[in-house]
């Protein structure tokens, strides 16, 4: 005991000695809370507004980035997340709370699916002004869209005349299959695209205190993407690759600039449960990362964009566009009987549900299907005639049309294009 006591004397002690008498502590944190918003996403039950409150409080944070939140208002009047409405209305019941969060829009700014964000607690920061929209430069031209998860930067202040510093939330492009070569440079694109527009984000906001944290979804801490920040002046926070994923990936990080007096003593904090099935079950597959920033008085100019709401400012539009859904391939020859057995392929190729219900397709010898039902996100489904065949195997010409009658597509293909059991991609658009 007395080993222990006087440990933790040291400790109190060291933090004492490298802490300036007039400085304060703010705790910044991020967490990528697993498709909330979205429980059928998941592998585990939908998270509960009180798990996760105690969460946050456990962790001390007073800011919190955002990854991996769903908008599921159903209005859309703004961008939000039912169950981050009853975290905040959970912390707020401890007296001195006052929760906030605000949600961005991705790049396709009508997608409602793992956005990224800012909540912070307005009795210990106050905002200033509001989001700047980041807009990197395209650096992979047509293979990728580099930022799908479009960064924004959001200005905080410890109070009149103290510290501010802008917080960048990333979510960088993921890894799955065999892709992994791939996906290291496409973050590397990423770290170069928005590397080159910060100096935009220091004048918007007259600050150097800037931090870029979040999922980067980054393999090792020597990846080109985390080292093209590091040459850039940020430190790496999780330069150890310390795991921050419930299957041992070290994805979480925050970048922080390497010679503000701010950061000297800024070390990651993982939250880790004991039990990480448990963890995920209840909270999510990503653990909560934070750290610390010594607040005294401000060395920079100040300034901010205007505050706003970040929401789409025009209506959403109907999900049923002509980009959005396709016919993307017919088999009119298939190698059994035809009866049933002839298919059209559908694609919706937007990040919305697209309802069926009253749909359409028609052919050129008046043959015709009722659609019913809907095409899940960036999915495709078959369409068989229940019960006839009805594609022409010397060629003929599809529409796809809505509850409304308006045409959607329009396709035709020919005799040269059917071979037995092959379907037709090479479909003639009108």
């Amino acid at each position: 005991m007395r080993t222990i006591s006087l440990l933790v004397a040291l400790s109190l002690l060291w933090i004492t000695a490298c802490t300036p008498a007039s400085a304060d502590i703010i705790h910044v944190g991020s967490w990528n809370i697993e498709w909330l918003g979205k429980p059928e996403m998941r592998k585990s039950p939908q998270q509960k507004p009180a798990d996760l409150a105690a969460e946050i409080r456990a962790s001390g944070v007073d800011v919190l980035a955002l990854q991996e939140i769903c908008d599921d208002y159903p209005e859309h009047d703004r961008l939000g997340n039912k169950t981050l409405d009853e975290v905040c209305v959970v912390l707020n019941r401890q007296a001195g709370n006052q929760w906030k969060y605000e949600l961005f829009p991705k790049r396709d700014i009508y997608a409602e699916d793992q956005l990224t964000g800012v909540a912070w607690n307005e009795a210990r920061v106050q905002r200033v002004g509001g989001a700047m929209r980041i807009t990197p430069v395209d650096l992979l031209g047509d293979n990728y869209i580099t930022w799908d998860r479009q960064p924004y930067a959001a200005k905080f202040s410890a109070g009149e005349g103290k510290t501010d510093f802008v917080v960048i939330p990333i979510h960088m492009k993921s890894n799955y299959g065999d892709s992994a070569g791939e996906m290291r440079k496409h973050r590397a694109a990423e770290a170069s695209a928005l590397i080159a527009e910060l100096p935009a984000v220091r004048k918007m906001f007259g600050d150097e205190d800037i931090i870029i944290l979040g999922d980067t979804n980054a393999l090792s801490a020597d990846e080109e993407g985390i080292q093209k920040f590091v040459k850039a002046g940020f430190r790496d926070l999780n330069a150890a690759d310390r795991s921050t994923h419930t299957k041992d990936a070290p994805f979480d990080r925050a970048l922080v600039p390497q010679n503000q007096p701010e950061f000297a003593n800024a070390r990651e904090v993982i939250h880790s449960g004991q039990d990480r099935r448990d963890y995920r079950n209840k909270l999510s597959d990503h653990y909560l990362i934070s750290f610390q920033i010594l607040t005294g008085k401000d060395d920079d100019q100040g300034g901010a964009p205007q505050a706003a709401s970040t929401a789409p400012q025009t209506p959403r539009p109907s999900p049923q566009q002509p980009t959005d859904v396709q016919i993307l391939a017919v088999l009119p020859d298939p190698f059994a009987q035809d009866d049933g057995k002839e298919a059209v392929v559908i694609a919706n190729s937007s990040t919305r549900a697209v309802s069926l219900a009253g749909w359409k397709l028609t052919d050129d010898d008046g043959g015709e299907i009722m659609l019913s039902g809907e095409i899940p996100p960036c999915s495709v489904i078959t369409i068989h005639h229940p019960q006839e065949a009805w594609l022409s195997n010397s060629g003929d010409e599809l529409r796809l049309l809505d509850a409304k009658g308006a045409v959607i597509d329009e396709v035709t293909y020919g005799r040269e294009d059917v071979k037995p059991g092959k379907f037709v991609t090479n479909l003639k658009r009108r």
